[in-house]
């Protein structure tokens, strides 16, 4: 349950939303529309608190809940994953950052200038948030499909496994999904 919800808020929110997020401020930019800007910066508002609040409540909840039901389990992938996690945790911190950087700055940006910056920081926060589910992708997928990992015990080999690219094509569509239909409630 713990994992479930938040899926619905790393991959619907945190990927998604902040994807929505970025186009509707570069379409409001483009179009001088000021009322899609301010959609667009209450957009990036309860990205900022529900990511950093519920999300960052599930994702300790996810790391208590396996370590207490199989703690072997995330030992295991600690163990062959150490260095996917450490960029992990780099990537994720970076894109918090970006985020709060992201919406803290945004009436700031007054000239066109200024809000081409503001986008490409957003841009730049959209691809963190990416990389964070590219990273855990493939680290949640060999455990499903360890591939060539049983023989050769590589990391790649565990980490580019026969499911990879098929989950991440799978969460990028979820993410995007989920926050079209977040947006139309």
């Amino acid at each position: 349950a713990i994992a479930i919800i938040h899926v619905m808020i790393s991959h619907g929110i945190a990927i998604g939303m902040t994807v929505l997020t970025v186009s509707t401020e570069y379409r409001a930019m483009k179009k001088n529309n000021e009322q899609l800007n301010e959609l667009a910066k209450n957009m990036a508002k309860w990205v900022l608190i529900i990511t950093t609040t519920m999300g960052a409540m599930t994702g300790v909840g996810i790391w208590f809940s396996t370590t207490v039901l199989q703690p072997d389990s995330i030992g295991s992938l600690l163990r062959i994953f150490f260095w996917a996690w450490v960029v992990e945790w780099i990537v994720f911190i970076t894109e918090v950052v970006l985020l709060i950087i992201y919406y803290y700055t945004w009436d700031k940006c007054k000239t066109i200038a200024e809000r081409r910056k503001h986008i490409n920081l957003g841009i730049a926060l959209a691809v963190f948030s990416w990389l964070t589910m590219a990273i855990i992708t493939g680290v949640l997928a060999a455990k499903l499909t360890p591939g060539n990992w049983i023989e050769t015990k590589s990391f790649w080999d565990a980490f580019i496994n026969p499911t990879y690219l098929p989950s991440l094509g799978f969460r990028m569509f979820l993410a995007v999904m989920l926050a079209i239909t977040l947006v139309s409630f």
